[in-house]
């Protein structure tokens, strides 16, 4: 099925997506690399999170997906991984916040 988006609509733009190693985060992240976007995944799981980034870039002509291990239930690592994003890229456009902030009591 064709896309009724332009090729090219997210060039230029910046994404952060929180829960980005798998699922629906993953996919989303996915599609937004389609579209143009430089993409940085966040999970706490480093290990899932260095391969989703690897699988993320392949076919891509640049490196345009970075991962950021951090917990979204931390605040000073959301708040150090968006200073991450800010230094590296200078504006952040997009949040997608779909990480599982699941609290046990």
């Amino acid at each position: 099925m064709a896309s009724s988006f332009n090729k090219n609509c997210l060039d230029d733009k910046i994404a952060l997506i929180t829960g980005g190693g798998s699922g629906i985060c993953y996919e989303i992240a996915n599609t937004f690399l389609k579209y143009g976007a430089t993409v940085y995944i966040l999970s706490r799981n480093k290990e899932k999170l260095l391969r989703a980034e690897m699988e993320l870039n392949k076919g891509l002509s640049s490196q345009r997906c970075f991962s950021i291990p951090a917990d979204v239930r931390k605040f000073d690592q959301i708040n150090d991984a968006v200073d991450i994003i800010l230094k590296k890229s200078g504006k952040l456009d997009i949040l997608i916040n779909g990480a599982a902030g699941l609290i046990y009591r």
